[in-house]
């Protein structure tokens, strides 16, 4: 999903105990759009996602309409309940794929590779598997950084992107122990 912005919601009462709408009650959010959001790209109307605590994945319910004026333009929604929710659209994709090796060009597993979005505003992830391997996906014609991380270990950072189609980077993200 492409983020336009996103807010958390947390309330709490003197005791510290969470609380949260009445059921059949709702609330008007308002989410600040990211600032990395071009006015090209913003919708007039666009999805709510909200995470949900029982998986941990986003869930659309609702959605918001663009408001103000620029540079303060935000998006408004009603919603049924407070926790993180996000302006997003679902976007066309494409897999990258690619490998990671340690600093003595082995295969390196367990690494978190990461892209985040130059042209657009989403991230993904995913660990390489026991051959170094990864796959993630990116913006379909969208550009993005792609790194990764193990430990107190960094690799180099690379853009990848625009592609119409799945696509292999090469060579090997490498990584490097960061200096203390």
């Amino acid at each position: 999903i492409e983020s336009f912005g996103a807010m958390a919601v947390s309330l709490s009462d003197a005791s510290g105990a969470k609380l949260n709408l009445a059921p059949a009650k709702t609330a008007t959010i308002r989410i600040p759009v990211s600032t990395r959001s071009s006015a090209a790209t913003l919708s007039p109307t666009i999805p709510l996602f909200y995470v949900s605590e029982q998986t941990g994945r986003w869930v659309e319910e609702g959605t918001a309409t663009l408001m103000g004026t620029a540079p303060n333009q935000y998006y408004e929604g009603v919603v049924s309940h407070f926790s993180v929710w996000n302006a997003d659209q679902v976007y066309d994709s494409v897999v990258v794929s690619g490998c990671v090796n340690d600093e003595k060009g082995l295969q390196a597993a367990g690494v978190t590779v990461q892209s985040d979005g130059i042209s657009y505003s989403g991230v993904s992830s995913a660990t390489t598997d026991a051959r170094g391997q990864f796959t993630l996906r990116i913006k379909k014609s969208g550009t993005a950084t792609v790194g990764g991380f193990l430990s107190n270990k960094i690799t180099n950072e690379v853009a990848a992107g625009p592609n119409a189609s799945d696509f292999v980077l090469t060579p090997c993200l490498q990584l490097t122990t960061l200096a203390n």
